[in-house]
């Protein structure tokens, strides 16, 4: 049995599923809580054969302080990789290592939301010259991988830099276009000072601050993921309590879609990366690097953007106990 674990607090991974919306509420429902009166469900796992760990969402009918865990959490960028390495049989440490490796350079929106997106951007043919274009180089950054890796060793250069600065862009105007509408502004403005939307690696709020490599634990990928789904018509598990992209209608929300990302696409790169007292406006790189904390008389330049964890660890059980 294999257990990767990329954060301190060790869950089971399969165990894991979506069942709390702040659009819609779902009870826990087993076993009492000592002197809390809530009943809180316990998660268990039997021969699962690995585990992972990156800030794990709750189990179902588990309860959990951050309203935003959902069908897409950061976890599913290190699980899918090892999923496959399993079912491909031979893992080594090296391979889940590398695995590792490239699941903390993946955009957990490129992978996990924007295929979606696309499916409802290209439900009718995109006529307009900007949004065509920005759709394009969208749709080749994923097909390479959706990865926010240098063009070479050093470079300081993104691949694919103009595809990540048009989601990065997209992000948080889809998300209002999508939402704020049927939520009312008010109750839109209340529920993001209370978890944004956004967490990408450029991103100065959440935990750690900007320039620390955590991304994508905080936001609202899963609804965006669910309530996208919900107006293609896909079946979804735990589905918001109604359709919010253009009403439910699937040419309003391709509407909303397009209008949001041709204006995405506008966006310079000095305006989707302003600066800091560390970059100056416009450094796509510098804005995601990771900037160490000096605390001795040696001082460590920037270092390329990864999603960095508390530490990293591969663990090998061979028997049992």
């Amino acid at each position: 049995m294999l257990i990767l674990k990329v954060e301190v607090v060790l869950r089971t991974s399969t165990a894991l599923s979506p069942s709390f919306s702040p659009l819609k509420v779902t009870s826990p429902t087993a076993g009492p809580c000592p002197g809390s009166g809530i009943s809180l469900a316990h998660p268990r796992s039997v021969d699962q054969d690995y585990y992972i760990s990156w800030n794990n969402k709750q189990a179902k009918d588990y309860p959990a302080a951050s309203w935003g865990n959902g069908s897409v959490h950061r976890g599913n960028l290190l699980d899918d990789r090892v999923r496959k390495l399993v079912a491909q049989g031979g893992v080594t440490r090296a391979a889940l290592v590398k695995a590792m490796a490239e699941a903390g350079l993946a955009d957990l929106r490129a992978e996990d939301v924007l295929p979606d997106l696309l499916k409802v951007v290209e439900s009718a043919p995109v006529t307009d010259p900007e949004a065509k274009a920005a759709l394009d180089r969208l749709k080749a950054w994923l097909s390479a991988g959706g990865l926010r890796t240098e063009t070479s060793a050093g470079s300081k250069k993104y691949a694919h830099a103009d595809a990540i600065r048009t989601l990065d862009a997209w992000w948080p105007l889809l998300v209002k276009a999508e939402f704020a509408p049927g939520l009312g502004g008010g109750l839109y403005d209340a529920f993001t000072r209370n978890l944004p939307v956004d967490e990408s690696p450029s991103a100065a709020h959440g935990p750690t601050g900007a320039h620390a490599g955590s991304a994508f634990q905080y936001g609202w990928w899963s609804f965006v993921d669910k309530d996208v789904r919900a107006v293609l018509g896909e079946s979804v598990k735990g589905p918001l309590a109604r359709k919010y992209c253009g009403g439910g209608d699937l040419a309003a929300c391709r509407d909303t879609l397009v209008a949001t990302l041709k204006e995405a696409a506008g966006r310079t790169a000095a305006q989707v990366y302003p600066g800091d007292d560390s970059c100056s406006a416009g450094d796509q790189w510098c804005a995601d690097s990771v900037i160490h904390r000096t605390l001795g008389g040696i001082k460590h330049g920037g270092i390329s953007w990864q999603n960095r964890p508390t530490y990293q660890q591969v663990v090998e059980f061979t028997s049992h106990r």
